[in-house]
């Protein structure tokens, strides 16, 4: 049974409010895939590490068992265990990265078609160089007034197709 003492030293030190930088900070980690993936690594690391071990265990398992000797339980589900921590890390990993792929080409997106940031008109500085936010309500609109012509050329063209008969 745990003493009070070790109780308290499992526990850790007693939590402080973060202050609004840490939390911010936090608040980022969790929304970026950058900082989701880095964070990870670590885990990733460890658990490779811990796949290698029981791995090297299933396999002195087999060598004892291959030389006649009656070697214990079988670490194989330890191995299996590992396996999947391994895997599901790596899937994890995958998926951050596909997602900070995603936003980086959408950023290059959105410059490509509107090269200019939106200016806060709360800003004091207005010798920053970019869109106010009216401008870029027209920018907006004329993208999607551009979008819902093709959307309605492809529409009647599909129907056009549709309609004839075929051969």
């Amino acid at each position: 049974m745990a003493t009070p003492m070790q109780v308290q030293n499992q526990q850790g030190p007693p939590q402080q409010a973060p202050n609004p930088a840490q939390a911010a900070q936090l608040q980022h980690a969790e929304i970026d895939p950058v900082a989701k993936f880095k964070n990870l690594l670590p885990r990733l690391k460890e658990s490779l590490g811990i796949l290698f071990k029981s791995a090297g265990e299933v396999f002195r398992y087999h060598a004892t068992q291959d030389s006649g000797t009656r070697p214990g339980d079988s670490p194989q589900q330890k191995f299996e265990k590992s396996l999947e921590e391994f895997y599901a890390l790596c899937d994890q990993i995958e998926i951050n990265l596909k997602l900070a792929l995603e936003m980086h080409s959408h950023f290059l997106d959105s410059m490509r078609y509107s090269p200019f940031p939106v200016v806060s008109s709360f800003k004091m500085d207005t010798q920053q160089e970019g869109f106010h936010y009216p401008q870029y309500l027209l920018t907006v609109r004329t993208q999607i007034n551009c979008a819902t012509e093709i959307h309605d050329v492809l529409t009647e063209f599909a129907t056009k197709m549709a309609d004839q008969p075929t051969s």
